[in-house]
């Protein structure tokens, strides 16, 4: 599922997943590969980072975050992550 954006070129895009994480990619306006690593039971998400022609190749960097967390009490991650990818529903 890939939700982009027609005035810049900066996209969400769901990777790949096994049946403990879920990747999410955001390539950002200026470029940036940014990968959510999302533990499908918890919630829990770390962070990578890639700059094509800058950086060599991805590297973990300090964010954590917790998407279960951020969108309310009890719900789901998947109901979680449907509401932080606008106009997407790749998770049910």
């Amino acid at each position: 599922m890939v939700h982009r954006s027609t005035e810049y070129p900066a996209y969400w895009e769901v990777e790949n997943g096994t049946d403990i994480e879920i990747v999410v990619l955001f390539r950002s306006y200026p470029g940036a590969l940014v990968r959510y690593h999302i533990d499908r039971t918890s919630g829990e998400t770390y962070v990578t980072k890639e700059v094509p022609g800058i950086t060599d190749g991805e590297e973990r960097t300090d964010e954590t975050l917790n998407v279960r967390i951020g969108h309310s009490s009890g719900a789901s991650v998947n109901s979680a992550l449907n509401s932080f990818l606008p106009g997407t529903h790749a998770f049910s």
